[in-house]
């Protein structure tokens, strides 16, 4: 007959922190080289300009966005899949028999295919709406196929509302010798070309054509690498969260836990830049399947992907895992 022993164990949450800001790092890279990928899709830039040209501007589209996405969504499978093994090996060394992570488990694959489909979606719909803004900004200007092509090239791995950021850049700098210090505001701009600029206003002297090809391809080089980064910490942390959870009731399923020995505790980084609903939920305590009031709605764990994404983009909170009691034959 199996007894309850009447102790504590906490899953070690350093071990997850370390974990989360290890797999945050591994899947940025992952992005950077998904948009690497999305750029190369179409063919070389004499390639692409030809299918501009001759009005294949939607297989154009339709190979980037899909190889980007397609890197995007697998890195997120990889991340679920190894924070449940390690979740798994955790338990393994509190119950003292081994636990095991099963990966084909109906309801974890059925959790990675419906990862998969979204993160296509959102990166596709993107990128294409995006590429499309920069390609209409060029028709506007009178750009040449090759042009266009750079533009398309361009846009990759940024929203439509970043690559407008982009487009206001650069009418920031053709404007800065009539006096616009516009450009000079943005954050994400390199600031070694600063002294340039403002010798624009100074003198009134228009930056030639060259110098704002290259600060607005610093700019969106910054924006690209600021996506990433996004990209990043919502989907490693939601991945290793889920695959977590799974873990934990993977090990219930199997009778090696029970569900009410488990409790979780919300942890959030305090350090002024938090969420206002996260820093109240701060300590609070849940049972396995209880959920923790966020402003926007409920959330099950940090970066729920169930949860409105207004309490789960960059969020970087955690949870502390407990134990109360442990199963014995």
């Amino acid at each position: 007959m199996l007894q309850m022993l009447k102790r504590v164990i906490s899953v070690d949450e350093a071990r997850i922190i370390s974990q989360i800001g290890t797999v945050e790092a591994q899947y940025r890279t992952a992005v950077l080289n998904a948009v690497a990928a999305a750029k190369r899709a179409p063919g070389t830039l004499k390639q692409l300009a030809a299918m501009i040209e001759s009005g294949r501007v939607e297989e154009a589209l339709d190979a980037a966005a899909r190889a980007g996405a397609i890197r995007i969504a697998d890195q997120y499978a990889a991340v679920f899949v190894t924070a449940g093994q390690e979740a798994a090996e955790g338990l393994t060394d509190i119950l003292d028999v081994t636990v095991g992570f099963d990966q084909v488990n109906e309801r974890a694959v059925a959790h990675m295919q419906h990862e998969r489909l979204r993160l296509i979606r959102e990166f596709a719909d993107e990128q294409k709406q995006a590429t499309r803004l920069a390609l209409s900004d060029g028709i506007q200007r009178g750009a040449n196929p090759i042009e266009q092509a750079r533009a398309f090239r361009g846009s990759i791995g940024l929203t439509s509302r970043q690559q407008q950021s982009v487009l206001n850049f650069r009418r920031y700098l053709e404007q800065a010798a009539s006096g616009d210090t516009s450009a000079l505001s943005r954050t994400l701009r390199d600031r070694r070309f600063d002294p340039t600029i403002r010798r624009a206003l100074r003198t009134g002297e228009p930056l030639s054509a060259e110098q704002i090809e290259r600060m607005t391809a610093r700019y969106r080089e910054r924006y690209v690498k600021y996506r990433s980064e996004v990209i990043a910490r919502t989907e490693a942390l939601r991945a290793v969260h889920v695959g977590q959870d799974e873990a934990m009731h993977q090990a219930v399923d199997d009778g090696l836990i029970d569900r009410e020995s488990m409790e979780r505790t919300w942890i959030t980084s305090r350090d002024g830049r938090e969420r206002e609903s996260h820093a109240l939920l701060n300590g609070q305590k849940r049972g396995l399947d209880e959920t923790f009031p966020g402003l926007a709605g409920e959330l099950r764990y940090p970066g729920d992907p169930n949860a409105p994404a207004a309490e789960t983009i960059q969020c970087r909170c955690g949870l502390a895992i407990r134990i109360k009691s442990l199963k014995r034959d």
